[in-house]
This record gives structure tokens, C-alpha cells and sequence, in this order.
């Protein structure tokens, strides 16, 4: 009422205005202004903490409105912009922070400005004294009638017509203050383990150096040069995202080395360094997965981007209602593709080891196939969960950033299903995040894992018998999915799920039913397995004579086919969006049926694309997927997909000010967090990911080499 009556458009104006005059009059009024408000607002999630002493926090509120600093605190609190497009009022952040003892709160709230087709969140920023604790919400509903006031106090002096009222507060608003983390033991064990492998890098690399200053360059270069004959597609790993690094028969013509010796030489940068830019090409690779490896990776940092900078919230976010009109922008919507890619070239790597091993034995090593794939995956799976839920919360600072200092509970209480691999369905449930929320795809591809013996191996030794379980198996996922979805009324388009809103009545969970189960993403995968058996008998027939290449016609009707495949996949559902919302011009049978058929889609186009790419059809296309430069770049995509999530959290909740959206700025965004992703891919895969490989062969191994 007071700010109405003065006529001071903002908080900061009324800053500069008193210290315009500084007559006792307006001082006074200065001081009853704060008063007034400060509490008023102080109040909300703030007053009363869920942990600390309320009497103590109400001493220092009152303290900090009397003293003669008081405007200069309110300065730096979230102040409302012109109008609506900006819900993001996060206040001074690093002037509040200067301002000792007092700290940074962020209030957020969901609301649903006039026009929206969904909600939004609201954060405000406040500098309150540091006794007062934040909480999730047990004390919130205290705070309605509070809230109220200051809601009618924006509507009545800045005409913001805010669709909401001072009721239900508790229900989806949080409050957290950006405290200093304390150092917990769980991140100085992380630490501690960090310093050890780096230890064991260091020794291990200048054990190496002092060899080759005794015994020469030559030879150690030499041997370097041995244990750099490793498989640039996934080898014995069958894994898209993983490259086997055990290395070739180093050391064959030299003294052996001793168990010891070959452990504490699997950290040498000296060793692994070849190894990771070896661009060496193998006749039994088909390389262009390489760069398929490569771009997928690049995608779904892309797709990532967008998703994280809605969450962190933006300055003109009306934008987005206007993303789904462009056509460009299905490339970023239906980013899941990427991962549809993976789940492809693990199906047909898996199928082409399985192959290659039943060649050599008549009986498949079904136990030493699971447990190998378990040991090369997880201590790098568990390293990135470590760092991600103890180390996470030190490498950032910002307004939204705060919200990442208090660890998710999933990954403290439910770890063990990420390292079993089960997370995709236990513990999680709609509206709940599981511990590390992107490693469902690492769940699926270790479930498809375990079961793809039991279709490869029959359609091996008995193709018409397996030919029909597996067409069995695939049509049952199929229907499955279709099912799912149309029983459940889901929408086509996944940018639905983008703004957390269901597109109709009754739909069910995106995510929980389709997007992370195992039966409703396998097409892709089961479409791996199938072109596996026919680049094999393609390379047996050309190695008999007994090859026919295909005619002119017959490769460009094949290329044509699978790029209206991609096409129809990608862009096929672009119509369905529009700036007021989803529209409803395609059925539920016609969602269904996208639903259902798209990753086959996918998946036939890429089978295509290897299959021509292994007998030549490819021409220039291929030439540049086989390119040297993805070779490296490959060898990192385990772990770049592993921690990307981790750089964009940290990036993305640094932000001090609410970002803006346009093409140019997230142009520069997305490269700079490439470069910053792939180069810590790097550091944890020279330092984790390569000597894990090499410890286990030399373990499982014994003996010397």
C-alpha cells in the first residue's frame, strides 16, 4: 500500500530515491517501508526454518530492517519486471552474497500466466540473515495470507494481471539458499579417490618416462605403438558407448612383465595416450559407426541444452510457446533419436561379437559375456555417480544453482539399483526422479544385453526357429508400445512432456511408460541384431566369391528409402504443435501408431546406412562418417554421455541473471559446452575409464603377458 501511495515503480527506485533525500521524513518512511515489506516477505518459507532457531531468526530479521543498511539488503531482493514475460525475478545475487552475514534464498512456484498452455515457474530472490534456514515446504502452508498481500500489492501498482492467489503455496513451491556446502565425508571419500587415481596416473606415467630415458625411446615407442591395436568399434564391449582398450600383444618381443608391473602400467598416459588417438582403420570395423557414434553424442548434448535452459528458466520464455511452429525445431523435440541411435549399434554389436565368438566355439561363455560387460561398465558408472552426487554441489554458484547444493535423495538411498541396473523400474515412479535420471538408457541397453544371446544365438544355430522367436519377440514389443500409448491416451510429439503438462485428458506418464522401459525401446535394437547376420553374410560371400552386388537402382532406392524413413520419423508429427499449444489434428490411433513404429523407422534407415557403408555404397557420406577425426572422439562417448549432464547442471545453475533465449546465444552456448564436456570425458577416460579395462584384463588374465 505504502509503494502504491509513494508512486516508486521498483525497489531499486526507491533506493536511488532516498538516497536522493535523506531528510528524517523520508527516512522514517524508508525504514517503515522495510519494515513492512521485508517482513511481509521474509516470511515466506523463511521466518519460521524447518531446522535451526526460529527465535533467532526472527532477532536477526527484525536487527537487519532497523539497521541503517536495510535499503541496501532490500536492493538486492527480486523485484517484478514491466510485465509478465520475465517470471524469473532472482534479485542481486552476488550482492547479497558480499553482504555478510546475510545469504541467498530462492522461492519457486508453479503458475500459469494468462495464455499459458502449461505451468511455469515463478522464483523470486531474497538476502535474509544467514539463521534463517530454508525448507521444501513443511511449513509453507503457514504463509498463504502472507503471500496474498504481495500479490495484491504487485497487481494493484505494476497491473500484472497474476493468475494465481495466496492459497496453496505448499503445493509445488520450494525454497533453497545458496549456504556453502559443507565438506560431508562422502565427498571427501570422492576426493580422496580422485587424488589416488591421479596419484597412480602420475607414478605410473614417469615409471614409464625413466624406462625410456634407460632403454631408449625407440623400443618404449615401440611398445607404445603394440599395445595401441585395439578396436575402434566396440570389440569384444559390443557397447556403442564403450571401446574395449585392452591392448594388443605389447611387450610380445620383449622381457615380459610381471602382474605388478602390467597393473600399475595400465595408468600410463604413455599407454593410453596412443591408444586414444589411434587412428589405425581395421578391416573387420565398419567404421562409419564411428562418426555415427560421434553425432549421436553431439545431438543429445544438443537436445540436453534446450531441455536444461527451460528448466533454469529464461528471460523472454514466451519463446518457447513459439519453438513447436518451427520446423527446424523437431530436430531438438524428438532429440530421443540420438539415443534410438544407440540402442541400434549396441543391437548390432552385440550381435556381431556374439557371431565372431560363436565362430571360434561351439559353446557361447554366456556367464564370462555378462560379467565381462558388468566390470568394463560400472566402476566408470559408479565414478560419475560419485562425482555427481558428492562433488556436484561444490563446482557451481548461482541463484538456480542452490537448488543443486542439496543432494537428490534417490541417489543416497537407491544407488544400488544403478549399479544393478534396475532403476528404469524400481524405484521410480511418475513425478519422481531416479538416482543419475539419465542412466535409464544405461539400465536398458544392460537389460537388452543380458536377454540378446537368447535371440542371436538361436538365430544362429537354427535360422528358421530363431527367425520366428525373433519376430515373436519383435512383434510383441511393438504391440506392447501401441498398446501402452493408446491405452493411455499419449501424446506423439514427446515435446509434451518438455513442459510437464498433460495433452489430454487422462494421459499417463510419457516417461515411466514408454520413454525408459525396455520393451517399448527395444525396435531399434532388434533391428541392430537383424543387420548384424546380413553384414555377416554379405562379408562371407564376398570372402567365398560367391558375392552379387546389388544393382544402381536397387542402391538409390535404398538410399531414398531410408532417408523418408528419417524423414518421416523425425519431422513427421511437426504439425502437431502450435504457439497456443498441442493441437489436436492427429488421433490417438495416429499417435499410437508413431509411437509405436518411428524407432523401427530409425532403426531400418541406420541398418541401411551400414549395411552400404560395409559394401561401399556410401560414397562421400561415408567417406566423412569413416573420417579419422571421429576415431578419438568416439572413444569418448561412454564418458562424455556419462558426465554431460553434470557440466550443464553446473553451467546452466551458475547463471546470475535469467538467460536469454535466442538462436545466435544458444549457438554459443552449445559449443562451449561441447568443448567443456569432451573435455572432461577426457580426463575420466585416460584416467578411469582406459586403466579399468586394462586392470581387468590383467586380473581375469593372471599370469604374465
Amino acid at each position: 500500500r505504502i509503494l502504491t501511495s509513494r508512486g516508486q515503480g521498483t525497489l531499486q527506485g526507491l533506493v536511488g530515491h532516498q538516497r536522493q533525500k535523506r531528510s528524517s521524513t523520508d527516512q522514517n518512511f524508508a525504514v517503515s517501508f522495510a519494515m513492512r515489506v521485508v517482513i511481509m516477505l521474509a516470511l515466506v518459507g523463511l521466518a519460521m526454518p524447518a531446522y535451526g532457531d526460529v527465535a533467532q531468526c526472527t532477532k536477526d530479521m527484525e536487527a537487519m530492517i532497523q539497521s541503517p543498511e536495510a535499503l541496501a539488503v532490500f536492493a538486492h531482493w527480486g523485484t517484478p519486471p514491466a510485465g509478465l514475460t520475465d517470471l524469473y525475478w532472482l534479485g542481486d545475487f552476488d550482492g547479497c552474497k558480499a553482504m555478510h552475514p546475510l545469504h541467498y534464498c530462492l522461492l519457486t512456484r508453479p503458475v500459469r500466466p494468462p495464455g499459458y498452455p502449461y505451468e511455469v515457474p515463478l522464483k523470486y530472490g531474497m538476502c535474509v540473515p544467514a539463521s534463517c534456514k530454508a525448507d521444501d515446504g513443511s511449513l509453507l502452508h503457514s504463509l498463504n495470507g502472507v503471500e496474498a498481500d504481495v500479490i495484491e500489492l504487485i497487481k494493484n501498482k505494476m497491473h500484472i494481471p497474476l493468475p494465481f492467489n495466496g492459497t496453496d503455496l505448499e503445493s509445488g513451491s520450494s525454497i533453497a539458499c545458496a549456504d556453502p556446502s559443507e565438506m560431508v565425508p562422502g565427498a571427501v571419500a570422492t576426493i580422496t579417490l580422485c587424488a589416488v587415481l591421479g596419484f597412480f596416473v602420475f607414478v605410473s606415467t614417469m615409471v614409464d618416462a625413466w624406462a625410456a630415458a634407460r632403454k631408449g625411446w625407440a623400443d618404449l615407442q615401440r611398445k607404445a605403438a603394440d599395445s595401441s591395436n585395439i578396436s575402434v568399434n566396440g570389440g569384444s564391449d559390443d557397447e556403442p558407448m564403450l571401446f574395449s582398450v585392452v591392448p594388443g600383444d605389447a611387450g610380445a618381443r620383449n622381457k615380459p612383465e610381471g602382474v605388478a608391473r602390467r597393473l600399475l602400467a595400465s595408468f600410463s598416459l604413455w599407454r593410453n595416450l596412443p591408444k586414444f588417438l589411434n587412428t589405425a582403420k581395421n578391416a573387420q570395423n565398419i567404421d562409419c559407426l564411428n562418426g555415427v557414434r560421434v553425432l549421436s553424442m553431439m545431438w543429445v548434448v544438443l537436445a540436453h541444452s534446450y531441455l536444461w535452459l527451460l528448466q533454469t528458466g529464461l528471460a523472454n520464455p514466451t519463446i518457447a510457446q513459439t519453438w513447436g511452429e518451427r520446423f527446424s525445431f523437431q530436430i531438438v523435440s524428438n532429440g530421443f533419436f540420438s539415443v534410438d541411435s544407440f540402442f541400434y549399434m549396441s543391437g548390432f554389436l552385440v550381435t556381431y561379437g556374439i557371431i565372431k565368438s560363436l565362430n571360434r566355439m561351439s559353446k557361447f561363455p554366456y556367464v564370462k559375456y555378462v560379467v565381462h560387460r558388468y566390470l568394463r561398465l560400472t566402476p566408470t558408472y559408479g565414478f560419475c555417480l560419485l562425482v555427481y552426487y558428492w562433488l556436484g554441489r561444490y563446482i557451481g554458484e548461482g541463484p538456480n544453482f542452490s537448488t543443486y547444493q542439496y543432494p537428490p535423495h534417490k541417489c543416497g538411498d537407491y544407488w544400488w539399483t544403478n549399479m544393478l541396473y534396475i532403476q528404469n523400474f524400481y524405484p521410480y515412479a511418475p513425478g519422481l526422479d531416479m538416482c543419475m535420471g539419465w542412466s535409464w538408457y544405461l539400465a536398458i541397453d544392460m537389460q537388452l544385453f543380458i536377454i540378446a544371446p537368447l535371440l542371436v544365438i538361436p538365430l544362429y544355430k537354427y535360422k528358421w526357429k530363431g527367425t520366428l522367436l525373433l519376430s515373436f519377440v519383435f512383434i510383441a514389443c511393438l504391440a506392447s508400445t501401441f498398446a501402452i500409448s493408446y491405452t493411455n491416451h499419449l501424446r506423439g510429439n514427446f515435446l509434451a512432456g518438455l513442459f510437464g503438462e498433460a495433452p489430454r485428458k487422462g494421459a499417463g506418464d510419457y516417461a515411466s511408460l514408454i520413454y525408459i522401459k525396455p520393451y517399448t525401446r527395444a525396435a531399434p535394437y532388434l533391428v541392430g541384431i537383424v543387420t548384424a547376420f546380413a553384414v555377416v553374410s554379405a562379408r562371407n560371400k564376398r570372402a567365398e566369391g560367391t558375392w552379387r552386388p546389388l544393382a544402381l537402382w536397387q542402391v538409390i532406392a535404398g538410399h531414398i528409402t531410408a532417408l523418408l524413413l528419417l524423414f518421416a520419423a523425425q519431422f513427421g508429427l511437426s504439425g502437431e504443435l502450435h504457439a497456443g499449444g498441442l493441437s489436436a489434428d492427429v488421433s490417438q490411433v495416429g499417435d499410437s501408431f508413431y509411437i509405436t513404429f518411428s524407432r523401427m523407422c530409425w532403426g531400418i534407415a541406420l541398418g541401411w546406412l551400414t549395411y552400404a557403408c560395409d559394401c561401399g555404397y556410401t560414397g562421400v557420406v561415408g567417406r566423412f562418417l569413416e573420417g579419422s577425426v571421429f576415431s578419438p572422439l568416439a572413444r569418448l562417448t561412454y564418458t562424455a554421455y556419462l558426465i554431460h549432464p553434470v557440466i550443464l547442471d553446473t553451467v546452466y545453475g551458475s547463471e546470475k541473471m535469467a538467460p536469454y533465449m535466442d538462436d545466435q546465444l544458444q549457438i554459443v552456448r552449445y559449443f562451449g559446452l561441447i568443448c567443456i564436456v569432451y573435455m572432461a570425458a577426457t580426463c575420466i577416460t585416460l584416467g578411469v575409464e582406459f586403466p579399468v579395462g586394462q586392470v581387468e584384463k590383467v586380473l581375469l588374465g593372471g599370469g604374465k603377458k
